[in-house]
């Protein structure tokens, strides 16, 4: 019958440099950036994409405070969809579609070719 090892008590020995109390959590990787509206270098800790706007911290926080009607952290945030600013421009997507009918009208006319060939060799 299968029997288990004696073990160390559930937890122990895992939590290694784990700190639940945060203080020593580590900081996360900062990427070099320029703020899109003061225009100064600063870091962020995620790696811009060109997607979203960067912010130094004081632009954020000019901008977090003006949204959340100052610093009071008891306050409710309306946050505001902006989805619509990241949007790609349609004119991309107009010339996509053109190469993807082209290369369409091309695979068709192999294809032709191929089951013309393929009929030949049958005969």
């Amino acid at each position: 019958m299968f029997q288990r090892k004696a073990s160390k008590s559930w937890g122990q020995g895992r939590r290694e440099g784990f700190n639940h109390g945060g203080g020593d959590r580590p900081r996360p990787r900062l990427f070099q950036a320029v703020c899109d509206q003061c225009e100064s270098p600063c870091q962020v800790p995620f790696r811009p994409s060109g997607q979203k706007p960067v912010l130094c911290s004081n632009c954020f926080e000019k901008q977090d405070n003006r949204h959340s009607g100052g610093s009071n952290f008891e306050q409710s945030r309306h946050f505001k969809n902006t989805s619509h600013e990241y949007s790609s421009p349609s004119k991309n997507q107009d010339e996509m579609i053109k190469q993807l009918k082209t290369l369409n009208t091309k695979m068709d006319q192999l294809l032709e070719i191929m089951g013309n060939q393929s009929e030949k060799e049958e005969i």
